[in-house]
């Protein structure tokens, strides 16, 4: 293929890429959409992809990063244990339910709980612990200028969840991070299992793993994350608040997704 041939295939590609990051968008307000491509052309697009939208609980990476930073300075010990009955309840379902009240478990498993599942008493339990100042710290050091973390995750928490924001632009950069940082293996492991599958990856086929979070509440639907599709690392980012439905949104998303990587990998 000539220089001019893979130039023209590489602009019809990122071509492509704008239409379907617009189509997803489609003029509604409430929706961000950011993309970049890891491996191959370089391609990165969005759109108001620097506007601020509620995190929700992908915010719930940003204190596994901080407790994990803290665990490298000696500050925790991951291997430490807590007893399940100390991390509280919710009126949510909780993986927590699986385990007697006694059940020793360590810092690393409740980090995986709350990144694996979501689970919120395993994500407030991280928070007392691991405070906000060390996560704000990690947003600072990482240039997140337009992410804050505010709320926590107890149940009468939850309804001021709006107060923890971020862009999509900016949750890229937060996986981005964790792709490329060693000492995160534990974290990519835990968010490459993630549970909550209905969005980015639903369409995929099921052996395309895909490191990601997602982030709800009543009218908001986020997801962002690295899919490891055939030959490409595709970082994307879906943030939607003010959505009528979320279900529908999660399945829009899924579709988007899914002709990204039809996109991008033919």
């Amino acid at each position: 293929m000539s220089n001019t041939t893979s130039t023209e295939a590489v602009a019809g590609t990122e071509q492509a890429i704008r239409e379907e990051l617009d189509r997803f968008v489609a003029g509604d307000s409430g929706r961000s959409v950011a993309l970049e491509v890891l491996d191959g052309p370089a391609i990165r697009a969005d759109v108001a992809g620097d506007a601020t939208r509620p995190a929700a609980s992908l915010v719930k990476v940003l204190l596994a990063i901080a407790l994990y930073r803290g665990a490298a300075r000696g500050e925790f010990d991951l291997d430490a244990t807590v007893r399940r009955g100390d991390l509280g309840t919710t009126m949510y379902p909780s993986i927590l339910e699986a385990f007697e009240e006694d059940r020793p478990l360590t810092l690393r498993e409740v980090c995986a709980f709350s990144l694996l599942t979501s689970d919120n008493p395993a994500a407030e339990y991280l928070r007392e612990l691991v405070g906000t100042d060390r996560a704000t710290a990690v947003s600072r050091d990482l240039g997140l200028k337009q992410s804050t973390f505010d709320a926590g995750f107890g149940d009468d928490a939850l309804a001021d969840n709006e107060a923890n924001v971020t862009t999509a632009r900016e949750a890229l950069q937060l996986f981005i991070h964790i792709e490329r940082t060693p000492e995160l293996a534990d974290l990519r492991r835990f968010l490459i299992n993630n549970l909550r599958n209905n969005r980015i990856p639903a369409r995929l086929d099921d052996d395309v793993p895909v490191m990601h979070k997602t982030g709800s509440l009543e009218t908001v639907c986020n997801d962002a994350g690295i899919i490891y599709a055939p030959q490409r690392r595709i970082a994307l980012a879906y943030f939607c608040e003010e959505q009528s439905d979320t279900v529908l949104t999660s399945v829009d998303i899924a579709d988007s997704a899914l002709r990204i990587v039809e996109i991008l990998t033919g």
